[in-house]
């Protein structure tokens, strides 16, 4: 699954422990859902060894504002 920024948002930089470190800028683009909504943050890789979270709730207010749109997974 992808999500794909329109408009750059905030995201949150989290420490394994989920420990707020911080916001992340997500410029627009693609990026890869790098896994399963943990803690109420949606995972999103934004390079091979950087991922930055987005709270659900936001994310909620993203996709209504049409800032994010979240793609399903291409089936082949």
């Amino acid at each position: 699954m992808t999500i794909e920024v329109k408009q750059g948002v905030l995201a949150r930089k989290l420490s394994k422990e989920f420990k707020d470190e911080g916001f992340a800028p997500l410029n627009a683009g693609t990026y890869e859902i790098a896994g399963a909504i943990e803690n109420g943050y949606l995972p999103i890789r934004v390079t091979e060894s950087k991922i930055v979270h987005i709270p659900l709730d936001k994310l909620q207010e993203y996709v209504k504002q049409n800032l994010v749109v979240i793609n399903p997974s291409e089936r082949h």
